[in-house]
């Protein structure tokens, strides 16, 4: 039985990464922080840069689904030693799958394409620019260049699938849809009628992290070298809509609050992916609508006849 090492094993896609991966595969998760005992199957605890190089000498497993980032800097931290960490972490982790002849499944970012947007009708598809404008999409890149460079010069046999906004069930606060469910979800309880956001000026491609799962669940199964596969829903939600429908979920009106309504230089104002590539190769679409999920975390956060958190 094939052992596939899931880094990120406890974050948002990786717990439902650990449940939707093939049977015939024999699953090994590694993350900064062990679950509970209930969580099953083997880990690994990763505590400095090179564990996870470490942790493929020694399993020299078949796979390695490389799902583990840290998605912002941390507070007090420089670009540039946010940076340095990227790079110092995923290097030994690309060169030991390299000499290990480990498959890497390489989970990026829509943020890589940055302002490539789709003014002229098309979604955006892999052959498209790379123009990342936040310091995570250009950290998102640097780590496809580092995987490519192993590729080419040391025969690292690599997929890379560029996921666009995932969400649903299961998604920690400080992200935008669980930060938006939250804050109405209080307000529904009693609190201050006002959801405060930034601004509600963009629009993104969101996918719920089951179809997300269950797409890399498939690149997995048929894994195509040198391959670079988009997970997106080519459905472009607007913010405007995002708070309209939670005013529609809400049992009490509120008022929204835009509180940086002008977007950041580092704001994608429009992003539409194509899953033209993934439907024709390995015969993946999306299954949940955005609405569907976004009724799913509201049922996490706020239930009129369940539990309320």
């Amino acid at each position: 039985m094939a052992v596939v090492l899931l880094t990120g094993a406890d974050g948002f896609l990786g717990r439902h990464l650990r449940s939707n991966l093939p049977t015939d595969f024999s699953l090994l998760c590694a993350d900064m922080c062990l679950p509970g005992s209930s969580a099953g199957g083997e880990w690994i605890r990763i505590e400095e840069s090179r564990d996870l190089a470490r942790a493929v000498e020694q399993c020299r497993p078949a796979f390695v689904v490389h799902a583990a980032f840290v998605n912002r800097k941390p507070v007090g931290s420089s670009d540039s030693a946010y940076l340095e960490e990227m790079v110092s972490v995923n290097l030994p982790l690309f060169q030991a799958c390299a000499r290990s002849a480990t498959r890497l499944l390489l989970i990026s970012s829509s943020a890589v394409y940055g302002l490539t947007g789709d003014d002229d009708g098309r979604a955006i598809d892999e052959s498209c620019s790379l123009s990342p404008v936040s310091l995570y999409g250009t950290a998102k890149l640097v780590q496809e260049v580092l995987a490519r460079y192993l590729a080419a010069s040391a025969g690292l046999q690599l997929c890379i699938v560029r996921l666009f906004n995932i969400c649903g069930p299961g998604q920690r606060p400080g992200m935008l849809v669980p930060d938006w469910v939250k804050g109405v979800a209080a307000i529904a309880r009693g609190a201050e009628p006002t959801l405060r956001v930034l601004n509600r000026s963009t629009s993104r491609d969101f996918v719920d992290v089951r179809d997300a799962a269950r797409a890399i669940s498939l690149l997995l199964a048929d894994f195509r070298a040198g391959e670079v596969v988009n997970v997106a829903s080519s459905c472009a939600i607007t913010l405007k809509d995002l708070s309209t429908a939670l005013a529609r979920l809400c049992p009490v009106p509120f008022d929204v609050v835009e509180t940086a309504p002008i977007p950041a230089t580092s704001d994608v104002l429009a992003q539409r992916g194509s899953y033209a590539h993934i439907h024709a190769n390995w015969g993946w679409s999306p299954r949940i609508d955005f609405w569907q999920s976004l009724r799913d975390v509201w049922e996490e956060w706020y239930s009129e006849t369940g539990s309320r958190r």
